[in-house]
């Protein structure tokens, strides 16, 4: 089953339920305890929460920074009080899995600072944001992009083409002799990847359904897939048996909960025995992919909840029925 029918069987249960009248009224209007009950009201319940970060990693190059801007000090600083310093690190980390919006993420950040002034700027953090070609600094006017017109016309033009899906000038290109062009070319703040993976990286389905049939069925090509989030894209490497239990660690990372619930309905992976998946949703702030792993693994997920100070609440009024080392936190 594909992520496209899977959640179009998810639509018509639920349209489904909706339809479905119950005998027995005072059943529907009672409030219950019960933890599946809960599982679903966590995500409706942090909705506006998991929207706002959820935006940060998947602006359009062409979106508009007013409502963007306005998301994040409605929802992140003035309802839950999240420091600007915290926002600034996760536009970084959404910035290596959607290179294409870059300069939107350059007036984000300019405008934060601008705003809520931060005093420092973690020295690791200014190094690799420097190394990936842009200048951070906590004067809004000096954050900007490293210029390397001058030293990467070459790779500059095959980004251009991949990142925009330019299937004309694509073909145009590699009608080249070898020796006049690239095979491979770096996103800043990723790594370097091929002509496939690039297409994946960036969803540029023209291009990539055009390179697919001869091109070698990577790992790599699949992460990429995952991070550019394009479903056609996805299902091909699918149905090529190109999944792999890492890419569930990166859609979690890039937040693409879309492929995470995928995996998680198909039962893919068994989340007790990858640990690791539910502390990349601290890493990431990743809160929607917490709720799902928590619903399939209570025990391995509820001490978690602890790391996200927004959960603070309902861990103290014990809204879920939380596990006695997750309890003892906030005694």
């Amino acid at each position: 089953m594909s992520i496209d029918e899977l959640l179009q069987n998810k639509t018509c249960v639920q349209k489904e339920a909706k339809n479905d009248i119950s005998q027995d009224k005072n059943t529907q209007k009672q409030t219950t305890n019960s933890e599946s009950n809960n599982d679903i009201d966590l995500i409706k319940m942090f909705d506006d929460n998991i929207a706002a970060y959820d935006k940060r990693y998947h602006m359009k190059s062409n979106e508009s920074i007013d409502e963007v801007f306005a998301l994040i000090e409605k929802v992140l600083i003035s309802k839950y009080k999240t420091p600007s310093i915290n926002i600034v690190l996760t536009i970084l980390e959404a910035i290596r899995y959607n290179y294409r919006s870059i300069n939107i993420y350059i007036d984000l950040l300019k405008r934060i600072i601008t705003k809520y002034p931060i005093p420092s700027l973690p020295k690791e953090q200014v190094e690799t944001a420097k190394y990936n070609g842009l200048i951070l600094s906590t004067n809004p006017e000096e954050i900007c992009l490293i210029d390397r017109s001058l030293y990467e016309q070459e790779e500059n033009e095959i980004i251009e083409i991949i990142a925009y899906d330019q299937i004309d000038k694509f073909k145009e290109y590699i009608s080249k002799t070898k020796k006049n062009r690239i095979s491979s070319f770096d996103i800043p703040s990723y790594r370097r990847v091929t002509h496939i993976e690039g297409c994946a990286y960036f969803g540029s389905v023209n291009i990539f359904m055009f390179l697919f049939p001869d091109a070698y069925k990577s790992p790599e090509t699949f992460e990429c897939a995952i991070i550019g989030g394009n479903t056609d894209i996805i299902n091909e490497c699918l149905k090529n048996g190109m999944f792999y239990f890492d890419s569930v660690n990166t859609a979690i990372e890039c937040h693409n909960n879309q492929f995470l619930e995928y995996v998680l309905e198909m039962g893919l992976v068994d989340i007790r025995k990858f640990k690791y998946l539910v502390d990349s949703t601290c890493t990431a702030t990743n809160l929607k992919a917490l709720f799902l792993l928590y619903n399939k693994d209570k025990e391995g997920t509820a001490q978690t909840f602890a790391a996200f100070p927004q959960l603070n609440d309902i861990i103290k009024s014990k809204i879920i029925d939380f596990y006695i080392r997750c309890q003892r936190i906030f005694k």
